[in-house]
């Protein structure tokens, strides 16, 4: 497989979240290499649950399949366009930047920005609301109104890039570089009898709530699952306790509402296999579908797996393919060794 041209497929799709069609269905086509029934539910999501012995537990794949990123509330008598966050945008990043504007037709339109000649004293260095923002397609009113209407979804414009080395940025790697390290793990295990059947949910809404994993996992039903996301990597300027490093692998979760087990056990298959990996502590939720898979009709054991990531929800996400491929290895590991003798700290 080649991450970088899966990666890369993945993010040019747009799928902001409750509209992700189009990075579901690019996702639904290179999963059916694995499993040729999955299927898009009624929600968005991307489910495949492999045929077997129905006494044999389900490990469950997890990544979200959608991204941040804006909706159209408004379009004013002047043609400008109102526009509200989808998810957890950073208004700081906003001014005079280009967007892509899914309407009847996609449009680019660039976020109106007042020259600093013309800005009031207290509006120097101030990152204005999502309320004082709008957005100029450079077409009338009238225009406007035929190829938009409220509802309508935007992302920033970003491209795909290949930086130094393995590294590569996009505005979409949270969490398509989640979801191709799900493809990569089922590649590895292409083949391979294994001790759990394997399901895949791809799941959407994950940046407004989670309501995808949780209606995905309600329906498989898990015994196990591995959530593959992304997570915070150091930069200058952060707290290097609090940030996993680019290049150093997965970083494997540790917190309250995770599977201690797993974890214990993802941090000793990777020693044995020799995957590079790192921790990560939380002291509450996970703030990822881990959260919801768990507690999804009587419990399901959980640990996420999750890739180094700088710039977060920005147009210009950085990580390294070595996490992404190392993510992929370790958790194809961990469903070869599942219910083997050394797994039994896992409570199985």
């Amino acid at each position: 497989m080649n991450l970088e041209m899966v990666l890369r497929s993945l993010c040019n799709c747009a799928g902001i979240a409750g509209e992700e069609d189009s990075a579901s269905r690019c996702a639904c086509g290179l999963l059916q290499e694995y499993f040729p029934n999955a299927q898009l539910d009624a929600f968005g999501n991307v489910i495949a649950v492999q045929e077997g012995a129905a006494d044999k537990p389900i490990l469950l794949l997890n990544a979200h399949i959608d991204q941040i990123g804006f909706v159209v509330t408004h379009v004013g008598e002047d043609g400008f366009v109102k526009i509200a966050s989808v998810g957890g945008n950073d208004r700081r990043l906003m001014m005079a930047q280009q967007l892509r504007i899914f309407g009847r037709e996609e449009l680019v339109g660039v976020v109106a920005s007042k020259p600093p000649h013309l800005q009031l004293p207290q509006e120097h260095g101030k990152a204005p609301d999502f309320a004082d923002l709008w957005v100029d397609t450079g077409l009338s009113s009238g225009e406007v109104c035929r190829l938009l209407e409220p509802g309508d979804r935007a992302v920033l414009c970003s491209c795909f890039e290949k930086l130094l080395g393995s590294r590569v940025s996009s505005s979409a790697l949270d969490d398509r570089a989640g979801v191709a390290a799900v493809l990569y793990a089922l590649e590895l295990l292409k083949g391979r009898r294994l001790p759990v059947r394997l399901a895949v949910l791809l799941s959407a809404q994950e940046e407004v709530g989670g309501s995808g994993a949780k209606i995905g996992a309600y329906g498989i039903q898990p015994d196990y699952a591995l959530v593959a996301d992304v997570s915070f990597a150091y930069h200058s300027g952060c707290d290097r306790h609090r940030c996993g490093e680019l290049g150093k692998g997965p970083m494997i979760g540790i917190a309250p509402t995770l599977d201690r087990g797993m974890s214990h056990t993802l941090c000793e298959t990777a020693r044995l296999e020799g995957i590079p990996f790192q921790t990560e502590v939380m002291n509450g939720l996970t703030s990822t579908d881990a959260d919801d898979i768990a507690v999804c009709r009587s419990g399901t054991r959980v640990c996420t797996v999750s890739i180094p990531m700088r710039y977060m929800h920005t147009p210009v996400e950085c990580i390294d393919l070595q996490d992404v491929e190392a993510s992929g290895r370790l958790m194809a590991a961990y469903a070869r060794k599942l219910g083997e003798g050394g797994c039994d700290k896992c409570g199985n």
